[in-house]
């Protein structure tokens, strides 16, 4: 795969950007929201390799990422006077050869969001 391919960044300045449906998930994935908001929906997307890291920095904003319970949602973050939160209330799969989706950042007076979709 070409390395153009292997990294994709989404970037909301005071606005939103959304993504859904059945689209190709890059390996790697940016995702910086400054005073606005990024959703990032896997639920139909088709991961392109058996590890899919996503970095996020919210400032002043937020970043929301769902993933569907056949993948292991591993989070890992810190907030300053915000919120870096992963609803798991169990691993999304127990298969230890599933697909991997690792969240990592930051957020400064805003929030991360990471969350396995219930019966997707």
């Amino acid at each position: 795969m070409p390395a153009a391919s292997r990294l994709k960044t989404f970037f909301a300045l005071m606005s939103g950007v959304v993504r859904r449906g059945t689209w190709q998930v890059p390996e790697r994935i940016r995702a910086v929201a400054c005073m606005g908001g990024i959703s990032l929906d896997l639920r139909q997307a088709m991961l392109s390799g058996p590890v899919t890291e996503i970095r996020v920095l919210a400032i002043m904003g937020g970043v929301e990422i769902i993933v569907p319970p056949e993948v292991r949602l591993e989070s890992d973050g810190f907030a300053i006077m915000g919120g870096f939160e992963d609803q798991l209330k169990e691993p999304a799969s127990r298969d230890p050869n599933a697909p991997v989706v690792r969240v990592r950042g930051m957020a400064i007076m805003g929030g991360v969001e990471a969350r396995v979709a219930e019966g997707s």
